[in-house]
């Protein structure tokens, strides 16, 4: 499913992000045998089991994935329920500060963090 290129891009991703993974109560990341590809596998904590699986196709989807739970973790904790981009100064400060070291790491993935924390384009 990969070139060995993207698959060697996603293991690298993988590795930076492999200590939030690991933390992480409700996220992991496999190789599936069967479908030669990484599967992220949601856990629903409270009942117990698995919620979802997604095929992972770049190292891209893995790095907005993470970053996006990341925000998702911080909106937990201060019990709120919006976007990303609607977050408090403070929450977003937050944010910043918690995927620092992912970011400094995976530069070029940056304008996925900018993305996350900007309103969505206004359709025309």
């Amino acid at each position: 499913m990969y070139t060995d290129q993207q698959k060697r891009e996603i293991e690298r991703v993988l590795t930076v992000f492999n200590p939030f993974i690991d933390q992480a109560d409700y996220l992991e990341i496999v190789w599936s045998n069967k479908r030669q590809c990484y599967v992220s596998l949601f856990i629903d904590t409270t009942r117990d089991c698995f919620d979802g699986a997604d095929e992972i196709h770049s190292a891209e989807e893995i790095c907005d994935k993470c970053y996006t739970e990341i925000g998702n973790d911080i909106l937990l904790e201060n019990d709120r329920e919006y976007e990303l981009w609607q977050m408090h100064k403070l929450e977003r400060d937050e944010f910043l500060r918690r995927v620092q070291p992912y970011d400094a790491q995976l530069p070029e993935y940056h304008y996925l963090i900018e993305q996350l924390l900007s309103p969505p384009a206004q359709a025309k």
